[in-house]
């Protein structure tokens, strides 16, 4: 009987391309991959791993628009972008992490995509900030957010050689009390360049410089107003303080400054002689409703002005079934000002400019209010009777539950009060 001698075959697979990320950074770092293969966007994510630890994701054959971020925690529940890059065809990346969690950076081992351009910001200055980076890549948009980093931290991130419709900006942190501050640095680009910003100073008083020179724009996208409560949330018949912070970040003197009038509904009160003006107690008869006027302010200042509302009462709401209905009041106007400057070609321009806000909850005094002091939940409903006035003596009763306490007869008014 004759042999038959067969060909041997390998089924083995082939080697897929694959991102290997070796920590040696005194951090906690983590990466994720995605990518689109047969028309679906896969994610892939490596999980956290600490120093001397690596972790691996494999691409597969036929994947494209490829981008790989690395991130490392900072400590503070937030994370920092190393490490960001797209292609198209599968291909192995081997990196190492490297420094501390100020100024974490990275070491090619392998990369076929290599990183061309970039956008780093080092922060030299008093303000705790973010950078964010936006750009298309194959059709799709990319935001990448740093953590916020503080004096003496650096964050840098990469910019893929064909990314276009480029955005950056430079955040302050809105911290504890959430304030939406301005930007106080942007840039569009077409294309990808090499940009290293470093900023100095405070908030409403930064200086920006990028690659080595001072930025200067036009006076109109300069001029910051921004309104905040003095905090998040107050009770009915509690004092706010309102700060309205104008800054002017040119090299131009603005003039013929006007505040318009500054809105407060029935239901509030302006405080006598709350108001201020960089520190200085003004007297007004006509605030807030006639605004005022703030003269001039020179170039690279700032100007605050501060002033009381109380609110003595949240509006009924009444429901599709009869009976009315106490609700929190959310309370933000913006901040309106005009002013007039000289410009490049000696010619006056007056510009109208309406600010930002941090907007105020003002809460009904029920179950931890200052009138309760054992904080026992106070229920209550109304019936209404007939379409009467609201303020008739017979137009509803108000039904309290028993368990309701009142320390004394004077909290027992000052509630009623408070809710009528």
């Amino acid at each position: 009987m004759n042999e038959v001698s067969m060909p041997l075959y390998s089924f083995a697979p082939k080697n897929l391309p694959y991102v290997e990320i070796t920590n040696m950074g005194g951090f906690v770092a983590s990466f994720f991959v995605t990518y689109t293969l047969n028309g679906k966007e896969e994610f892939k994510e490596s999980g956290v791993f600490s120093i001397f630890f690596s972790k691996k994701i494999e691409i597969p054959f036929g994947a494209t628009n490829i981008h790989v971020l690395v991130n490392a925690y900072n400590g503070l529940a937030q994370w920092n972008p190393i490490y960001n890059n797209n292609f198209n065809t599968p291909s192995t990346l081997k990196l190492t992490l490297h420094g501390t969690i100020w100024n974490p950076h990275y070491k090619v081992i392998k990369d076929p995509n290599p990183i061309n351009y970039y956008v780093e910001a080092a922060n030299n200055s008093g303000i705790i900030a973010l950078l964010l980076v936006q750009y298309n890549f194959e059709g799709k948009r990319y935001s990448i957010i740093t953590d916020e980093f503080s004096l003496g931290m650096i964050r840098t991130v990469n910019l893929p050689k064909d990314a276009t419709n480029i955005y950056i900006a430079l955040k302050p942190s809105s911290g504890k009390l959430r304030i939406a501050y301005p930007n106080f640095y942007e840039k569009n680009l077409s294309k990808p360049i090499n940009l290293e910003l470093k900023f100095y100073g405070s908030l409403y008083a930064e200086t920006v410089w990028e690659n080595g020179k001072e930025v200067t724009e036009d006076i109109d996208n300069i001029i910051k107003l921004i309104k905040f409560p003095d905090k998040g949330d107050v009770y009915v018949g509690q004092p706010i303080e309102f700060s309205i912070v104008l800054t002017n970040h040119s090299k131009n003197n603005i003039t013929d400054i006007m505040l318009w009038e500054e809105f407060i509904p029935d239901s509030a009160k302006f405080v006598e002689n709350s108001l201020k003006v960089n520190s200085e107690s003004i007297y007004s008869t006509s605030f807030p409703k006639s605004g005022i006027f703030l003269g001039n302010l020179n170039a690279t200042s700032t100007s605050t002005i501060r002033y009381k509302v109380i609110f003595n009462s949240i509006p009924l709401i009444t429901k599709l079934d009869g009976t009315l209905n106490h609700i929190d009041y959310t309370f933000a106007e913006q901040p309106k000002i005009t002013y007039s400057y000289i410009d490049s070609n000696n010619n006056k321009k007056t510009v109208t400019l309406i600010g930002n806000i941090e907007p105020i909850t003002i809460r009904n005094p029920l179950n931890t209010s200052p009138y309760n002091s054992l904080n026992l939940n106070i229920d209550y409903s109304d019936e209404v009777k007939t379409p009467a006035p609201l303020n008739s003596s017979n137009t509803f009763k108000r039904t309290l539950n028993d368990n309701t306490i009142f320390n004394s007869y004077e909290q027992y008014i000052n509630f009623f009060k408070s809710i009528q």
